[in-house]
């Protein structure tokens, strides 16, 4: 080999080395910046979302309500009408469960599901979410869920609640039965009309007839007119309509 090419595939090697060099730089720094996100994103979550809180009445950002003034309604997507049903029923029946419903009422539209739940108690209420979302391998548990409180004279005070989504991503990474352990520890989260954000834990929900409802000052994660858009509104119209012609 000459000592031109020589050099020349000495210089190409360098080359190749750095280039690899950079591509190893790059790729770890990408890395960094993923994890720092991530890490990020987690810390805010657990900061907010995954600290267990005080009892309501300890609680400073605490609100409470009394459910009786509201109509308490879920939106159920892309579920069968048969699976809403026999959970429900099954919710009615089972009297090992903590959840009792006096009455309910549905209307289906397409992909949706509106479901009216009467004269049911806040702990119940909440502990209806976690049924309907039934987090177990049935292909037929509901892609969403969205809890909508509608108050009977004041509309500001309207209220919708889901399920915190970055929680129920990471509790499909992991077996069945935790999965349920870990939702049931958990969180959801909300917003009224008018803008004030809000978290719930679960375990608490039964500590005060008025509820466990934390306002946060500082985490805006619901825009209430961004997901009420998303909803069919127009099936509330139709289960009243359907209501006084029952009448």
């Amino acid at each position: 080999m000459s000592l031109i090419k020589y050099l020349r595939l000495f210089v190409l090697m360098n080359i190749l080395e750095l280039l690899f060099a950079f591509i190893v730089i790059m790729a770890a720094f990408a890395a960094i910046i993923f994890l720092y996100s991530k890490l990020s994103r987690l810390f805010k979550k657990k900061s907010y979302h995954h600290i267990v809180p005080p009892k309501p009445e300890n609680d400073k950002n605490w609100h409470p309500i009394e459910l009786s003034e509201y109509e308490c309604f879920f939106f159920v997507k892309n579920s069968s009408l048969k699976f809403i049903l026999e959970t429900i029923n099954g919710i009615l029946k089972d009297k090992n469960k903590s959840i009792y419903l006096d009455s309910f009422e549905y209307v289906e539209e397409k992909e949706w599901i509106l479901l009216k739940l009467d004269k049911i108690s806040y702990a119940n209420y909440i502990t209806a979410m976690f049924y309907l979302c039934n987090y177990s391998e049935n292909k037929n548990y509901p892609k969403n869920v969205i809890g909508f409180g509608i108050h009977k004279k004041d509309n500001n005070q309207d209220f919708l609640f889901k399920i915190d989504e970055y929680m129920h991503i990471q509790e499909l990474m992991i077996s069945t039965l935790k999965r349920i352990e870990k939702v049931l520890e958990g969180k959801i989260i909300g917003s009224f009309r008018d803008g004030r954000n809000f978290s719930i834990y679960f375990p608490h929900i039964g500590l005060n007839e008025k509820g466990n409802i934390s306002l946060s000052k500082n985490n805006q994660e619901v825009n209430f007119h961004s997901e009420i858009s998303k909803l069919p509104l127009n099936l509330i119209k139709k289960e009243k309509s359907r209501q006084k012609n029952n009448y």
